[in-house]
């Protein structure tokens, strides 16, 4: 029986998904046009990201998360998409550019969770 910590994480990876494709249609369809280049290699690298990393918790939360490096790893990759993927997507559409500072916080959130992930392997 999957472990509360499995389903949120299981729902997180779909609703990261999910919002990956539809805010890269929204770009690549209604904004495009709006946007300078400079942002939409900005967004384009936010979405893979995001994308990435919801494919990544998705197999994760397919087995019981008991090991705390995969846990971490879980919580790492959450860190980034949210302060990584959104805060770039807030700052490149001009949402939220008092963000900025976080941004970096999120990228190394997503390769912690990469070096979690390898340390789950160690035991």
């Amino acid at each position: 029986m999957p472990s509360t910590f499995q389903h949120r994480t299981r729902l997180i990876a779909g609703l990261a998904g999910f919002l990956a494709l539809v805010l890269d249609a929204l770009t690549t369809h209604l904004w495009q046009k709006h946007l300078v280049l400079s942002d939409l290699d900005h967004i384009h690298t936010a979405l893979q990201m995001l994308l990435t990393h919801a494919l990544l918790l998705a197999m994760l939360s397919l087995n019981p998360l008991k090991d705390r490096w995969l846990k971490a790893s879980v919580w790492l990759i959450q860190i980034g998409m949210i302060s990584f993927s959104g805060g770039i997507m807030l700052t490149s559409l001009g949402l939220w550019p008092v963000i900025r500072p976080i941004i970096p916080i999120g990228g190394t959130a997503y390769m912690l969770a990469w070096l979690a992930l390898a340390g789950s392997a160690l035991g």
